[in-house]
């Protein structure tokens, strides 16, 4: 995470950085959202704040990632990078997210919860939303 850092999130005393936090990424998000897929975009309009996690499945066989969310699901195709500092727990709350693209066109979700964080990078992202 970039912006919306643990030491922002959980800091009951740092009301000005978050703040900071909110405005660097809205900045950022203006810079990106352009670059990034109609669907990326989309999502991105959801609230995920507190939405269950149901799981996260990584291949590095098959360069993919599956993001199983009471909202969403989430695949993500030519997978470049994966990194969690997530135990192995049921189900956990998705908090907050950032996004980002490179300039190869490669996509990047960060992803706060409320036990750890994850971060996935890839060339495609699919997603479904749930009614």
């Amino acid at each position: 995470m970039n912006f919306f850092t643990p030491d922002v999130v959980f800091n009951e005393n740092a009301a000005a950085a978050w703040d900071v936090a909110l405005a660097r990424y809205k900045h950022h998000w203006e810079d990106i959202s352009d670059r990034l897929p109609s669907d990326v975009r989309a999502f991105a309009d959801h609230e995920m704040h507190d939405a269950s996690v149901e799981r996260i499945e990584y291949s590095p066989a098959q360069q993919r990632c599956e993001i199983r969310t009471k909202i969403a699901d989430i695949a993500i195709s030519d997978v470049i990078d994966f990194s969690s500092d997530l135990e192995d727990e049921a189900e956990f709350a998705w908090l907050y997210d950032e996004w980002d693209i490179d300039n190869d066109g490669h996509i990047t979700l960060a992803v706060l919860c409320d036990i750890g964080e994850f971060s996935v990078t890839g060339k495609r992202f699919e997603i479904s939303i749930r009614s």
